[in-house]
């Protein structure tokens, strides 16, 4: 169930802070925890665990969008220019204290492919942690805060997922930080067919996914949940058919 950051941050986050650096790294990091899976042929579910810092509709593919004082286009972030026209973008935070696991936000195909790395601003997910908690994490300990500019300069994956019956294809970019660039997909076969809730791939350390989802006349889109919200792959709905 999603819950608002701060909520979030008391039940979740703290205590696994306060967990030794030996548990959080070798035991809880690399940890999946069991869901049920429900389908909905009218949602997209989040692909992430993690926060949710934008979710929102663009004009066009060449619009700027800003993460906290990072400005990039959709075109960059997916590597090359795949849209034609408006589209909803949610961008999911996974912290160090989430499940790295990522799960198909609707039935599809799926085909994969490695993006370069963009060279310009980069620090690693403990400082992006910093600027979304208020405080610096590592490893449990607060201390002084930083500023941080993190996505440019992190191994990208580019996620295409094509919906049949709908003629209809959305993305997924997952963005690994610089510290591993380690994103392993489960699918051993391109443009095969996964369901609504199943895994699909591992962050080893941290990052971002973002879900683009183009709008058409006939098939429109609409942003289920707000920012600052911490959601669940596969368990909360991000956007929906209208």
């Amino acid at each position: 169930m999603a819950l608002k950051k701060d909520e979030w941050i008391k039940k979740v986050a703290r205590p696994f802070w306060e967990k030794s650096t030996e548990e959080q790294d070798y035991q809880l990091f690399m940890r999946e925890t069991p869901r049920a899976i429900v389908y909905d042929t009218n949602a997209f579910y989040s692909c992430a665990d993690g926060i949710v810092v934008y979710n929102k509709i663009v004009k066009s593919a060449q619009e700027k969008v800003d993460l906290k004082g990072v400005p990039y286009s959709i075109d960059e972030i997916m590597g090359e220019d795949l849209i034609d026209g408006p589209c909803l973008i949610c961008g999911v935070f996974m912290t160090f204290a989430d499940v790295h696991v990522n799960r198909v936000p609707y039935t599809s195909t799926i085909e994969y492919k490695r993006l370069d790395p963009i060279s310009t601003m980069n620090m690693s997910m403990d400082a992006q942690e910093e600027k979304i908690f208020g405080t610096k994490i590592k490893h449990g300990k607060v201390v002084k805060g930083v500023k941080n500019q993190y996505l440019y300069n992190n191994a990208r994956m580019l996620n295409t997922f094509y919906v049949p019956e709908k003629n209809y294809k959305y993305y997924v970019v997952q963005v690994a930080d610089y510290d591993v660039n380690a994103i392993l997909p489960f699918a051993t076969k391109q443009r095969t067919m996964i369901m609504q809730g199943d895994r699909f791939s591992f962050i080893r350390w941290g990052s971002q996914c973002d879900i683009i989802m183009p709008l058409r006349k006939d098939l429109k889109i609409q942003p289920l949940i707000g920012t600052d919200m911490h959601v669940e792959a596969g368990v909360d709905k991000i956007a929906s058919f209208m």
